[in-house]
């Protein structure tokens, strides 16, 4: 079974926005909390395969892409998850569609609600230090598979050639696979874990995300 980690080339953009759905919620299909794909991948992989294709990495079996890694060098840069959902909300209406209508109320109330209780802020990493950042995913065919030390190790000699001396990454603290995926891969936590607006478990407890630093010249 032959696999490969290579660049990202155009024609695995529609793979790479599948692989998104199938797995974005805890590594499972997103339904559950975010009920429409096109706009789903466009928040989290439009920037990267539209704009900075040169920093994303795929993993290759047999010919198909089971897992990508996307990158980012210069976080300023970057869309932000704001601007790419208020285009949908103008151009589709989304926040009014059964299946996301929730999910945008709620990622509206939730701020004013954790400003009342005290809530943990959001971080921000000094992007001095962490200039980059990443996002992965890979497939449940592809989990067992020894592929993601190597799509990060990767990354980061693409990084430092470039002279992206450090990233950071945002991990859902409920995603427990992956906490432990980026602790093994030599990232060290920054600051507390934030509940993050609009996200619920099916308990319709909050999520949490926590931040991750690492320089890629370790």
């Amino acid at each position: 079974m032959p696999i490969k980690i290579r660049a990202y080339q155009p024609a695995d953009r529609d793979a790479v926005r599948s692989i998104c759905c199938e797995t974005g919620f805890l590594g499972d299909p997103v339904e559950p909390i975010y009920a429409d794909r096109p706009s789903f991948a466009d928040l989290i992989t439009s920037y990267y395969t539209d704009v900075e294709p040169e920093s994303a990495l795929v993993v290759d079996v047999d010919g198909k892409v089971v897992g990508y890694l996307l990158g980012c060098l210069d976080s300023k840069k970057a869309w932000s998850p704001e601007r790419i959902a208020l285009r949908h909300v103008l151009t589709r209406g989304i926040c009014f569609r059964p299946g996301t209508a929730a999910f945008y109320w709620r990622g509206l109330l939730d701020p004013l609600r954790d400003l009342a209780s005290g809530a943990n802020k959001q971080p921000h990493p000094d992007l001095a230090l962490w200039p980059g950042h990443t996002h992965f995913s890979v497939l449940p065919e592809a989990r067992s598979l020894p592929v993601v030390p190597g799509l990060f190790r990767s990354f980061f000699k693409l990084a430092r050639e470039r002279g992206c001396h450090g990233v950071y990454g945002e991990v859902f603290v409920e995603n427990e696979r992956a906490m432990a995926m980026h602790r093994a891969l030599g990232f060290a936590t920054s600051g507390e874990p934030w509940p993050v607006p609009g996200m619920r478990l099916p308990s319709g407890a909050r999520m949490h995300v926590q931040l991750w630093t690492r320089s890629t010249k370790q």
